[in-house]
């Protein structure tokens, strides 16, 4: 059985087993490939548009630096993950619901975003019609998967309390995106 429950107590290498159970191993498997996919990957050269406005000078300076830090575990890769997968899944649940949601860059193919010398960013999507919700398209969207304590804490105290960084990020993408250069559809 594959372990993406965070709360499931699994610790990779846990003392007092002689042998991991088949869910252990299987588990620290998966573990063991996202973590050299994520190393075989390129560094990035850019900053990205949630560390824009950061408060911390430091952790704006180690990301320009393209400092890594801490490597991340295979837990923490396996939500990231899973969040990837559930984006899909949103975006296909927007279109199914009259929403004209664009995810890639009708030019290229590839995701929407900017590159501004050593600035760059990417939108998950732009609605660009859609039904009338009271509200004007087009739209950016982001989309993230959260816990029910984050989506709890988001609710009761808003975006920029709760998620400062997501706050920084969109609205950076949607000052360094500019206008949209896509077709805007009348809403239903």
């Amino acid at each position: 059985m594959v372990d993406l429950n965070h709360s499931s107590g699994y610790v990779p290498g846990r003392i007092g087993h002689t042998a991991p159970s088949l869910s252990e191993g299987v588990n620290a498997r998966i573990d063991a490939a996202l973590i050299k996919t994520r190393a075989e990957e390129p560094k990035r050269l850019y900053l990205g548009a949630s560390i824009l406005g950061d408060p911390c000078a430091r952790r704006v300076a180690y990301a320009y630096a393209a400092e890594a830090g801490v490597p991340l575990d295979g837990r923490t890769l396996r939500i990231f993950e899973t969040g990837h997968v559930i984006e899909g899944l949103l975006a296909t649940w927007m279109k199914a619901a009259g929403f004209d949601l664009v995810t890639l860059d009708p030019g290229t193919g590839e995701q929407l975003g900017f590159i501004d010398g050593p600035l760059a960013g990417h939108a998950d999507g732009i609605i660009v019609g859609g039904p009338k919700l009271g509200f004007a398209y087009p739209i950016l969207w982001e989309a993230k998967g959260v816990s029910d304590r984050s989506w709890s804490d988001l609710v009761k105290n808003g975006l920029r309390a709760s998620k400062l960084d997501l706050l920084r990020s969109g609205k950076s993408l949607h000052g360094l995106l500019g206008p949209p250069r896509l077709p805007v559809h009348g809403a239903e």
